[in-house]
């Protein structure tokens, strides 16, 4: 008679560490080798997920193939795309593509997620440090803050924040024009004041390409 041995099973395995996206620090990105990952580790995937409505993709460099292969819901929503470089960027006909002008020196560098939740009325913010490239994700250390903001309460449409006017003066020194939605409506840089970022856990140190003089002097160096 053949005798079964009973495989070893854990009563009690250890959970895997629950991806907050509250501001508090930041995560470092999982990388190829790094299987299982460090505490507060992270894939790009993770972070967008499946819930989105629309999204605003900002970054020098895109493999769009990639990015697209690595977060499938892109392919299926508006996304607005800021970028320096982005190969294969015009075969995906819900992506609208906008080039920040440069001048002959200097490089538009920022790189940053915008990702409106479907189910429930939140804005994810999340700052890189990777490109949206292979490489930057999987074979170096890079990091990503985030943090989840909810709509404004009923009757403070009007009030500000610092991290508000920042991300929103942003985009427009950027000449986003803003994008179009299935639903008629149109996501612009004013879009994102319905969201209330008063406990924003971060300040914003925004760069935009160019020479700055007067108000704008807090886009270069000078901020």
């Amino acid at each position: 008679m053949s005798h079964l041995k009973k495989r070893k099973i854990e009563q009690n395995p250890p959970k895997e560490e629950e991806i907050k996206f509250d501001g508090i620090g930041f995560y470092l990105l999982t990388t190829e080798n790094n299987v299982k990952g460090t505490k507060r580790s992270v894939r790009l995937r993770e972070i967008v997920g499946d819930d989105l409505k629309w999204g605003i993709c900002i970054n020098f460099m895109h493999d769009v193939d990639w990015l697209i292969g690595q977060c499938p819901v892109f392919s299926k929503v508006p996304l607005g795309f800021l970028y320096g470089t982005a190969p294969g960027i015009d075969k995906y006909r819900n992506i609208h593509p906008h080039k920040p002008v440069v001048p002959n020196y200097g490089t538009h560098h920022t790189k940053c997620l915008l990702l409106a939740q479907k189910s429930k009325p939140i804005l994810r913010v999340v700052i890189q440090t990777a490109n949206n490239i292979y490489a930057d994700n999987f074979e170096m250390t890079d990091a990503v803050w985030m943090q989840d903001f909810p709509l404004k309460a009923d009757g403070a449409a009007a009030s500000r924040c610092r991290f508000e006017d920042d991300l929103v003066d942003y985009l427009r020194q950027s000449k986003w024009p803003g994008m179009p939605t299935p639903d008629a409506d149109r996501i612009t840089p004013d879009t994102l004041r319905a969201y209330d970022f008063s406990s924003a856990r971060a300040i914003l140190i925004p760069s935009v390409p160019g020479t700055h003089t007067g108000p704008s002097l807090h886009h270069g160096r000078g901020r």
